[in-house]
């Protein structure tokens, strides 16, 4: 074996994107079964807001000041939700507290915040 060859195959081996798969942006991280059932994250709610579509980054960060304040401004309380990630859509729905999990638990439709259907 020359010298140079090994080289070669020393170069193909760094640039050998296969092994680096586990970062790459494009592979899904969940199958597609996964998404049948749903994804779910948890998050908290503070609430809904109709917001203009900007044009200009400084309407961006205005509409943040001006949601920060008004949360701020009225007290109001963050609400422990999931967000469940499926092939429906989107749905927001508040998590049970633990007592009514021993008395009764309410219907998902009592429960669900918002949801945002994928138009196919």
């Amino acid at each position: 074996m020359l010298p140079h060859e090994n080289e070669s195959s020393k170069r193909f081996d760094q640039c050998d994107n296969i092994q680096d798969n586990l970062y790459d942006r494009r592979i899904p991280l969940h199958s597609d079964l996964a998404y049948q059932h749903g994804i779910l994250f948890e998050a908290k709610y503070i609430r809904s807001m109709e917001i203009n579509r900007p044009t200009l980054l400084i309407e961006i960060v205005a509409a943040m000041w001006r949601f920060r304040y008004e949360f701020k401004e009225r007290n109001i309380k963050k609400k422990p939700v999931d967000i469940v990630v499926s092939v429906e859509g989107v749905k927001v729905v508040l998590k049970q507290e633990k007592n009514e999990q021993k008395e009764q638990s309410l219907g998902e439709s009592k429960r669900l915040v918002m949801f945002h259907p994928i138009c196919k």
